[in-house]
Order: structure tokens, then C-alpha cells, then sequence
């Protein structure tokens, strides 16, 4: 069973976004000790663009599995945002410096 549906990418802010949505088995089958899981598929599913995948976007990735079922129903992961230690991360909602998790923040 799939945990994502395809990734797919767009330029923005002089940088990228790696756009993720997780199925119903993939916000299910979620905890940390699946997480490399999560990774490697959308990595994989990414084809040729996995070069796009950076420490950052990892980083935003994890946040945002962890922020569930705040962070539903898409994860916007970009590329110009630094990577920070998870503490900071959690208390930006995984998209510092304006806070806020995915569409809800819109």
C-alpha cells in the first residue's frame, strides 16, 4: 500500500516546493519508527527530482508528520527555509519564521 500519493514540484520564492499528500494508510501507519519509511517513498516517487530533497525539506517533512492531523491535508515543503533544531521547528509549526502548518494557515 502507498503511503503518499506522487510528489510533485513548483518553483517559488527563488527556490522550490516539494509538495506531498499522505493516503489514508500513510497518516495511519505513522510514527516515528516509520518515518525513514515516509522518507524513502517519496524520495523514490520523486524519480529524477529526488535531487530537490534537502536537510531542510527533510527536516519539514518529519515536522509535519509529526504535526498530524494538523499538518492534512498536503505538506508544502521549501527549499529556501533553513534547517533548524526541533524545538525551534515545533514552535514555528514546521515553516519558519511565519509559523502556521499547510492550508489552514492560507
Amino acid at each position: 500500500m502507498d503511503l503518499y500519493h506522487r510528489p510533485w514540484w513548483n518553483s517559488r520564492n527563488g527556490g522550490w516546493t516539494v509538495n506531498v499528500t499522505p493516503t489514508a494508510w500513510g497518516v495511519t501507519f505513522s510514527n516515528a519508527t516509520t518515518w525513514w519509511a515516509h522518507r524513502d517513498e517519496v524520495r523514490s516517487k520523486m524519480g529524477a527530482d529526488s535531487w530537490r530533497w534537502t536537510d531542510s525539506i527533510e527536516q519539514q517533512f518529519y515536522c509535519h508528520i509529526a504535526g498530524l492531523p494538523l499538518s492534512l491535508p498536503e505538506y508544502n515543503l521549501e527549499s529556501w527555509r533553513p534547517a533548524w533544531n526541533w524545538l525551534r521547528m515545533a514552535r514555528y509549526n514546521c515553516n519558519y519564521p511565519e509559523g502556521g502548518w499547510g492550508s489552514i494557515w492560507r
